[in-house]
């Protein structure tokens, strides 16, 4: 089943920005569905879209940790939320 993750980072866009390779609205190098990361107070809010918890799990485990590690060194993300969703529409 799809999930919905949320990931609030205590960094800036500007500190976020470099870990996706410096393009914003790039393609998610870990096959989410759909990436997002906003300004949300001092920090960023990334929402994803992702086709199973699983495949989200491998990704944090195998690239997401470095990626994240390299903005905020050993603090990681404040928090991550899991939900799975009950509508995906598709453009």
């Amino acid at each position: 089943m799809a999930v919905v993750i949320t990931i609030d980072i205590d960094a800036t866009i500007d500190e976020y920005d470099p870990q996706r390779g410096g393009r914003p609205g790039g393609r998610s190098a870990g096959r989410a569905g759909l990436h997002t990361g906003s300004q949300h107070g001092d920090g960023v809010r990334v929402i994803d879209v992702w086709e199973s918890e699983a495949r989200f799990h491998a990704f944090r485990e195998s690239r997401l940790g470095a990626a994240i590690g390299q903005v905020l060194g050993d603090t990681g993300p404040q928090r991550i939320d899991v939900m799975e969703t009950h509508t995906v529409v598709k453009p």
